[in-house]
């Protein structure tokens, strides 16, 4: 499992990528992960709260090789939702990566705008 984020070198002043590596997660983070995904999902609490959980949880994941400060000011937004994805829902929840989920994503909605279209030029009454 890889984690990219910018990290201020200490000797130069300027910020670079680093990436950080975890090459085994105890099955323990995946019953974290469901726990959390399910009071998201009942609204036992809100989407902010459960992000900072997540944050902490990568942190947790990658024993401590960055802090959750780190996080918020190095993960860069444009990447952050596929790599929270790939840690999350890919290696934890064992769902399928990003790119193709997305494609499937993608095809459901296409497919439901093609039904729609179809239902639209339906008969507006049974006889």
């Amino acid at each position: 499992m890889k984690f990219k984020l910018m990290m201020k070198n200490e000797e130069t002043g300027k910020f670079e990528e680093k990436t950080f590596t975890q090459s085994f997660v105890p099955f323990f983070y995946k019953r974290k992960t469901t726990d959390l995904f399910n009071k998201v999902s009942k609204g036992k609490i809100t989407e902010e709260k459960a992000l900072d959980m997540q944050l902490e949880l990568v942190v947790d994941i990658f024993e401590k090789q960055f802090t959750f400060t780190d996080i918020q000011n190095g993960l860069d937004i444009k990447t952050s939702s596929r790599q929270l994805y790939d840690i999350f829902y890919h290696e934890i929840l064992e769902y399928p990566e990003y790119d193709v989920q997305l494609k499937a994503l993608e095809e459901a909605a296409k497919a439901s705008l093609e039904n729609a279209d179809f239902l639209a030029q339906a008969p507006q009454t049974v006889e």
